[in-house]
């Protein structure tokens, strides 16, 4: 029987199946124009693509009881602050940073979430965001990745979907998504980037740049 394998790697953001380049969660998103990325990288957007991966490596450290507050940049101390206050909570990390294998018909997508945790005993999947206000596609970014992971072990038998968007003013804030038709849309641009689920979806929404890496 063959071995599937699903790998990652960091640089050039690639996911590969069996050997085989695939597409990714945000490169399904980002092709089908439900979020517009920069077409240039200025110096404004580098920096926040930095500030995004610093603070996501920083909160792993800090999962795992490795952070030294002491190196940490004075402009990152507050996201921390802020993830650290959403943990004391009642908030329990059961896994982060996973791969996931998508399968929609016969195609295969990659990605990698944040976060799974218990909230006040409820299983969420949580993916981390530091831009300065909460955007449409997140929803559907979170439901990609909810369609490749296993159902929770504990009610409600199936995973919350949430991003938590930590603020330069050291404050948590988390937005629950509960729309089905998410997973319908992002299925849809996974096949066909003009399917009338995603043209609908478009109008719906107003299209904002990302900033950040993850």
């Amino acid at each position: 029987v063959e071995e599937i394998m699903l790998t990652y790697s960091e640089q050039g953001h690639e996911y590969r199946y069996n050997g085989k380049l695939i597409q990714s969660v945000t490169g399904v998103i980002g092709a089908a124009g439900l979020v517009e990325f920069p077409r240039f990288l200025d110096a404004r957007i580098a920096r926040k693509r930095w500030l995004g991966h610093v603070v996501h490596t920083a909160c792993c450290l800090f999962d795992e009881g490795d952070l030294d507050w002491s190196k940490l940049d004075a402009e990152i101390i507050p996201y921390i602050q802020a993830y650290e206050s959403f943990i004391d909570q009642k908030v329990e990390v059961l896994g982060s940073e996973q791969i996931v294998t998508i399968h929609i018909g016969e195609t295969i997508v990659g990605g990698r979430f944040d976060r799974t945790m218990l909230i006040r005993g409820e299983p969420y999947l949580i993916d981390l965001k530091t831009p300065a206000t909460f955007q449409p596609h997140w929803a559907i970014q979170t439901a990609a990745y909810d369609l490749g992971l296993a159902p929770p072990r504990r009610r409600p038998w199936f995973w919350k979907r949430a991003a938590l968007k930590l603020g330069s003013d050291g404050r948590p804030r988390l937005k629950v998504y509960t729309d089905p038709s998410d997973y319908d849309v992002f299925r849809a641009a996974a096949l066909n980037p003009n399917d009338p689920a995603v043209l609908t979806w478009k109008r719906n929404n107003s299209i904002a740049i990302e900033e950040e890496e993850e």
